[in-house]
């Protein structure tokens, strides 16, 4: 009868370890899950607003780029025209700004033209002469450019001379009045060779 008492309880000690045994491994891992996962919320919340500064940042530099190229100014577009130059200052043909004329010119002859400044004050202009005539032999083919204003003073100093073979000079009208008057010459002394050029008014 005793053995059958002892039995009974040596079961059921046995029993009771191994039940308290198993019930305490799921506890332990079921922590463990609930430690991960909330590391792993806690990652990713961390991560949106780096992603959202980023977005934003990349925003931001188009914008800037868009407001520079608006506000950039637009470059001074050249036209060319054909222009019938005249013999004297008096009859001189208007030339428009950032318009090319292109002539030939023959020995003691004098081209001359006119330009109108706008409606701004102190604005500097540049008058462009140009020998397209070929060749680089010095001398014959020079001409020479001339800028004067409403009284038939010379503008710019004188003696503005350009050799063949693609030279150029530029004669600066500088902080001109608005609405203003200037006449452009261009002179083939008599004892050189007929020539070729271009010329050209641009605000500076």
């Amino acid at each position: 009868m005793r053995r059958k008492i002892l039995t009974i309880l040596l079961i059921s000690c046995i029993t009771g370890t191994m039940a308290a045994g198993c019930g305490m491994i799921p506890a332990s891992d079921s922590g463990n899950d609930t430690e991960e996962t909330q590391e792993s919320q806690e990652q990713e919340t961390d991560s949106a607003p780096v992603q959202e500064d980023t977005a934003n940042e990349a925003e931001e530099i188009d914008t800037q780029s868009s407001t520079a190229e608006e506000g950039s100014e637009p470059k001074q577009e050249e036209t060319t025209a054909e222009i019938e130059p005249a013999e004297n200052m008096s009859d001189a043909p208007d030339l428009p700004l950032n318009t090319k004329v292109e002539n030939e010119i023959y020995s003691d002859q004098t081209h001359w033209y006119s330009f109108t400044t706008g409606e701004e004050s102190g604005v500097d202009y540049g008058v462009i002469f140009v020998n397209t005539t070929p060749g680089d032999e010095p001398g014959d083919h020079t001409v020479e450019g001339m800028v004067r204003n409403e009284f038939g003073e010379e503008v710019g100093g004188g003696y503005h001379f350009v050799d063949a073979g693609g030279s150029a000079i530029t004669i600066t009208i500088e902080r001109a009045e608005a609405n203003t008057t200037y006449y452009l010459g261009v002179k083939l002394a008599s004892f050189r060779k007929d020539s070729g050029y271009t010329l050209v008014v641009k605000e500076k």
